[in-house]
C-alpha cells in the first residue's frame, strides 16, 4: 500500500510544517492546491500567490485573493515564501524572486526553497540578504525512502531563533517557541544542551497556560526532552525540577519524587527529602482464563518494519491458533523468514507460515465474513488511510481491536481508529499504559512479551556477575551507569556482537534494566527469561501478572536504592538465584508471547460476548 505523488507531495510537506506564528505567506503557483487546504484550515492567514500568466492568475483568483504577477507587487510584508520552480523560466527569475521576497520579509520571517536533490545550486546567485539555515531532503513518492528534492529553508542575516522563541513565549505563545526550537537541532552539545533546556522551560509555561487540557502529550514532549537533556548533562537539575513537576501534575507526584531524590542523591551524596509517597499503584485483575475452543481467524495489520510488541503478539497468536488463523496484511516478509532492513537485532524475526495476500483479496474476504475481528497495530498510521477504510468497509460488523504498542503513552486510540474507520470506542490495548491516568473506557494494558521459541534452558553456573549492554541515552540510563561504574569501579562500554550479547545474558546472574524511550522494555523480559535476576527501575505502567519485589524480581525507586539493592544482592548470589529462577518460572507462566496470546483471546472473546448481548 501507498500513495502516488510528485512535487506536489514535497509542497505539501511543507505546507503541514507552516509553523502557527506564520500568518501571511508568498507562494508559487504550484504550491496553490497544498497553502488552500493550510488557508481553509486556518482563514486568518493572507495568501499572496504568484502567477505570471494571466489564464491560470484567473483562475486562481476564484480561489484566492491576492493573486500577483510577480514577488516586485507584493505591497505588504510577508512572514513566509514558498518557491517551487519547475519551468525554464521560473528557475531564471528565481533569483530575482527571492530578492523581492526578502525585501518584504519580516525580521523573523522565513523561505522554503524546493528543488530536485541534483540540481547545482550553485548556478544560483545568492545576493539578497538572506542565509541558508537548514537544508532537508524529502522523498516525492513516499512511503518510498529515495530522496528526490531539497528543501532549503533561508532566513535574514541577523536572524536569531532563540531570541524569536522568547519573543514568541514572551507575547503569550510559549507552544509557538517550543515549535520553532524543534524544527533544527543545534550545531554541538552546547547549542543542543541550549535550545533542549530552552524547550524544557517554555514547556512548563505551556503547561501553566493550559492546565490539564492535553496534558497527557505535553508530558510525553517533557519526557522526550528529559531524556534529550540527560544524555548529554546527566545531572542537568533544572530539567530534573521541571519533568519532577510534570509527573505530580499528571498525577503521580511519587515519580516526580523519585525523580528529586536520585539528583539530589547524585549531587550531595544524601537524600534531602524523605521516601514518604508511594507511587501510584493500579490493582490489577487477574487476566481472564483462555478457553481453547475460541478459535478465530484474524486479519493483522502490522508496521511494515519490525515492532517487537505487535510480532511477538502475531507469533504467540500463531503458535496459538495455527499459521492459517492468523494472518498478516500487507504482507511483512521478517515474520516470514526474510531479514528485515532495520532492527535486525531486535528478537522479533519469525518464519511463520503463510503467503501474501493482495488488497482485493482480503476486500473479498472480509465482504465474505472469512474473519471473525481485525487487529490494527500500525501505530504510525503510514498506511494508505483510503485502503484500509475500503478493507474495513467491506465487512462493518467486523470487531476492529486498536493494539498501540509504540513507545508513548499518549492516548491514540482516535487518532488510529480514525485512520483505519473503526468506531471511536474500539477496545484499544496499549503497551504505555500509565497507572495515574485514566484512558477511558475499553483500554486494556498489552505490555512487552518474550518470545516462546527463544525461552532455552538456563546454565546453572552464572560467571558474570553484573550485567549491561547497550546505549545511554533514555531515560536515567548515563547517571545511573556512570555512579554504577564509579562504585563498582567497571565499565558498561562494551559493544557486543548478537551472539556475545545472548551468551553474556546467559551467563551473568544480575542484569540491569532502564527505562528506555518507553517504560517498557525488551530487556524487561529477556533478563528474566535468560535465567539472571532482573534488577529494574519500578515500572509507571500497569502490568497484569508483573513480577513480585523479592521474589521474582528487584526494583528500585532511586539511584541510592539501586546502589544498596545492587551492593546486597551481589554479596548474596544465592538469594540472587532464588529470585532468578523464580522470575524464570513466572516469565514462562505469564508473559511469553504465547501466554500474552491467550491473555488477549481471552479478552477479545469476552468484549464480542458483551457486545452480542447488549
Amino acid at each position: 500500500m501507498g500513495e502516488s505523488t510528485n512535487i506536489g507531495a514535497i509542497t505539501a510537506e511543507v505546507v503541514r510544517r507552516i509553523p502557527p506564528y506564520i500568518e501571511s505567506i508568498a507562494v508559487h503557483h504550484n504550491v496553490g492546491i497544498a497553502i488552500g487546504a493550510l488557508a481553509l484550515r486556518d482563514a486568518r492567514r493572507r495568501i499572496v500567490v504568484l502567477e505570471s500568466d494571466s489564464t491560470r492568475a484567473t483562475a486562481l483568483r476564484q480561489r484566492f485573493e491576492h493573486v500577483i504577477a510577480d514577488a516586485s507587487l507584493i505591497d505588504d510584508p510577508v512572514d513566509a515564501a514558498i518557491l517551487a520552480p519547475e519551468t525554464e523560466e521560473e528557475w531564471g527569475e528565481l533569483t530575482d524572486t527571492i530578492t523581492e521576497i526578502a525585501r518584504n520579509l519580516a525580521d523573523d520571517g522565513c523561505v522554503f526553497l524546493v528543488a530536485p536533490i541534483d540540481q547545482d545550486m550553485a548556478d544560483i546567485v545568492i545576493d539578497h540578504g538572506l542565509v541558508k539555515t537548514d537544508e532537508s531532503e524529502f522523498a516525492a513518492n513516499p512511503p518510498n525512502d529515495t530522496k528526490s528534492h531539497t528543501v532549503l529553508t533561508l532566513h535574514k542575516k541577523d536572524y536569531d531563533r532563540f531570541t524569536h522563541a522568547r519573543d514568541l513565549a514572551e507575547s503569550g505563545h510559549p507552544d509557538w517557541a517550543v515549535d520553532l526550537l524543534a524544527e533544527k537541532e543545534g550545531r554541538d552539545n552546547e547549542e543542543e544542551l541550549r535550545r533542549q533546556m530552552k524547550m524544557h522551560q517554555y514547556l512548563l509555561v505551556w503547561d501553566d497556560r493550559d492546565g490539564h487540557d492535553d496534558r497527557l502529550r505535553r508530558f510525553f514532549l517533557s519526557q522526550s526532552l528529559f531524556a534529550n537533556i540527560t544524555a548529554i548533562s546527566p545531572q542537568s537539575l533544572e530539567s530534573f525540577k521541571i519533568h519532577a513537576a510534570m509527573w505530580t501534575r499528571l498525577g503521580d507526584a511519587a515519580m516526580g519524587e523519585r525523580l528529586m531524590r536520585t539528583i539530589n542523591y547524585a549531587r550531595l551524596g544524601k537524600i534531602e527529602t524523605p521516601h514518604k509517597l508511594v507511587s501510584t499503584r493500579v490493582s490489577e485483575p487477574e487476566p481472564l482464563a483462555h478457553d481453547e475452543y475460541y478459535q478465530p481467524r484474524l486479519l493483522v495489520i502490522l508496521e511494515a518494519q519490525p515492532d517487537y510488541g505487535a510480532d511477538v503478539l502475531f507469533d504467540g497468536l500463531a503458535n496459538v491458533l495455527g499459521d492459517e488463523h492468523v494472518v498478516d496484511f500487507p504482507w511483512k516478509g521478517s515474520l516470514h523468514g526474510q531479514e528485515p532492513t532495520t532492527q535486525q537485532h531486535y528478537p522479533c524475526i519469525f518464519n511463520r507460515a503463510g503467503k501474501p495476500l493482495e488488497l482485493e483479496n482480503a476486500i473479498e474476504q472480509m465482504a465474505a465474513q472469512q474473519f471473525d475481528a481485525l487487529l490494527y497495530c500500525a501505530h504510525t498510521n503510514k498506511w494508505s488511510g483510503e485502503e484500509l477504510r475500503e478493507l474495513t468497509a467491506a465487512s462493518p460488523e467486523t470487531p476492529i481491536y486498536i493494539i498501540d504498542q509504540s513507545d508513548s503513552p499518549v492516548n491514540h486510540r482516535a487518532a488510529m481508529a480514525a485512520h483505519i474507520g473503526a468506531p471511536n470506542d474500539a477496545p484499544y490495548f496499549k503497551r504505555e499504559m500509565l497507572q495515574c491516568v485514566d484512558y477511558g473506557a475499553n483500554t486494556f494494558p498489552l505490555p512487552f512479551a518474550y518470545p516462546s521459541d527463544r525461552l532455552k534452558s538456563t546454565r546453572k553456573e552464572r560467571g558474570v556477575p553484573l550485567f549491561w549492554a547497550g546505549h545511554r541515552r533514555f531515560g536515567l540510563r548515563r547517571l545511573y551507569l556512570e555512579q554504577i561504574e564509579s562504585l563498582l569501579g567497571q565499565s558498561f562500554d562494551q559493544k557486543l556482537t548478537q551472539q556475545a550479547y545472548a551468551e553474556q545474558i546467559a551467563k551473568a546472574q544480575i542484569g540491569l534494566n532502564f527505562f528506555g524511550f518507553g517504560y517498557d522494555t525488551v530487556r524487561y523480559w529477556e533478563l528474566p527469561a535468560h535465567g539472571c535476576m532482573l534488577l529494574s527501575e519500578q515500572l509507571p505502567i500497569r502490568i497484569p501478572n508483573n513480577f513480585v519485589h523479592g521474589e521474582s524480581a528487584v526494583f528500585f525507586d532511586d539511584l541510592e536504592e539501586l546502589e544498596r539493592l545492587l551492593v546486597y544482592y551481589s554479596e548474596r548470589p544465592e538469594e540472587a538465584a532464588q529470585i532468578a529462577r523464580s522470575g524464570r518460572d513466572h516469565l514462562e507462566r505469564h508473559h511469553t508471547g504465547a501466554a500474552r496470546a491467550k491473555q488477549f483471546l481471552a479478552r477479545i472473546q469476552q468484549l464480542q460476548v458483551e457486545s452480542a448481548s447488549r
